[in-house]
């Protein structure tokens, strides 16, 4: 089922006012390639040659930019109210299109891989088929995500042996995750998260700015 053409464009807004905030703007910087130098030697091209460093060292140098991760990022959430579904999908949106604006890939974790893209005009498609695609309460797939980034909403008060199991599996393939709790009364002192992975409590009566900026922070860090 589409999610609302107001909730894409709220997605979209509130991405946006937190990617030209100054907050916003520093957060997001983290996620920038960084400039490496060396020597300039034979064969390198001279539109290379940084010349303001050159002239500070007295020798041609050159540059070249990194990139902070090569994680791709998958997204994945089971809930079956229609409200919290609603507010995921504007969450989840907005983190996506900060992500990829700074050259993340994003994907759905489905059985069947979902597409995976860099472009922010097809995440609104690529998030809802994802909903679509996964029943309420269903077991998230055993994919090889080396060096991956999960962000997964789910209610861990639920949490089965079976989850714990592919949890586990993706931390030994070098993955890295975000849980956002949905619990509400469950117990969940006694849940499995992978050494290194964050857990991040849902709180319904929060304002979607505050959720995004805590699911980013949590991502940037996760993803370097």
């Amino acid at each position: 089922m589409p999610f609302p053409i107001t909730a894409t464009a709220q997605a979209l807004d509130l991405a946006q006012a937190l990617r030209l905030s100054p907050e916003g703007k520093k957060r997001l910087s983290r996620c920038e390639k960084m400039w490496s130098y060396r020597t300039y030697q034979g064969g390198d091209s001279a539109t290379k040659i940084d010349w303001r460093q050159s002239a500070r060292t007295q020798e041609p140098v050159v540059r070249s930019h990194e990139g902070l991760s090569a994680r791709t990022v998958y997204l994945y959430a089971t809930c079956g109210d229609e409200i919290l579904r609603g507010k995921l999908y504007v969450l989840l949106l907005a983190l996506a299109d900060l992500l990829a604006g700074k050259e993340r890939p994003i994907g759905w974790l489905s059985p069947e891989r979902a597409r995976i893209t860099q472009t922010q005009s097809l995440l609104p498609s690529l998030i809802t088929e994802g909903f679509d695609a996964t029943p309420e309460k269903s077991l998230f797939p055993t994919l090889p995500l080396t060096r991956s980034l999960l962000v997964i909403a789910g209610d861990l008060s639920q949490q089965t042996e079976a989850q714990i199991t592919r949890l586990t599996t993706y931390a030994e393939q070098g993955t890295k995750g975000v849980y956002l709790d949905l619990a509400t009364d469950g117990d969940t002192t006694k849940t499995f998260m992978p050494e290194g992975w964050l857990i991040l409590p849902f709180n319904k009566e929060a304002d979607e700015e505050s959720l995004l900026v805590e699911l980013l922070d949590a991502a940037i860090t996760l993803s370097r």
